[in-house]
This record gives C-alpha cells, sequence and structure tokens, in this order.
C-alpha cells in the first residue's frame, strides 16, 4: 500500500483536533505557505475543511476547522448514491476510478 500523502496526513491532523491555524500546519509538516496554502484551498474546494479569518495576536491568519457531514448525506451525490454501496470489488478507495468520478460530482462547500 502506498505511504500517504501529505494531503492525507495534513486532513487527518486537522480532523484529530477542534481547528488549527494555517501558518501552524505550514510549521509543523515544514512545508512553505505557498505549498500549505494550495493544500488546503483543495481541501476546503472538496468541502473537507473550512477556513475562517481570524485574529492571532496582532495580525489575522486563518483558522482552518473539519467539516463535519452526516454519515448518511455523505453517501450522496446530488440524487447518486456513493458507487462503493454494495461494491464487491477488493480495491483501495484512494486508486479507485468509479470513487474518484463520484467524488468529483459531491458539492462544493461554501
Amino acid at each position: 500500500m502506498p505511504e500517504e500523502s501529505l494531503r492525507d496526513r495534513i486532513l487527518r491532523d486537522i480532523r484529530s483536533g477542534d481547528g488549527v491555524l494555517q501558518k501552524d500546519l505550514g510549521n509543523k509538516f515544514g512545508i512553505t505557505s505557498s505549498i500549505c496554502s494550495k493544500i488546503l484551498i483543495q481541501l476546503e474546494r472538496g468541502g473537507l475543511i473550512e477556513r475562517e479569518w481570524a485574529k492571532v495576536g496582532k495580525s489575522r491568519g486563518y483558522k482552518i476547522t473539519p467539516v463535519k457531514r452526516e454519515l448518511f448525506n455523505s453517501l450522496f451525490s446530488g440524487d447518486e448514491m456513493s458507487v462503493c454501496i454494495g461494491c464487491f470489488k477488493d480495491c483501495d478507495p484512494r486508486y479507485c476510478g468509479s470513487l474518484n468520478k463520484w467524488i468529483e460530482k459531491l458539492p462544493l462547500a461554501k
């Protein structure tokens, strides 16, 4: 099984708490603010996190929080149910073409 991606490790870290500052994530994972920002924008567009301006001392920065979805709602993209329901393939969901196409149909979080 392939090593966990940086994006997945960042998402797991965000989900493990109630919120984290964007600059702290960059420092923790040893990445530039530009790379961190690009990863977080992808996660935000995918509806997995929320980024909100917050005052940090005398400056401002993004506070990152995980999006909590109800399990039932996460099984649907519009009217279409997840392709994993009833699937008997022995695959890694991270690399399933059918699942990735279904995920692309998920509505973006606003």
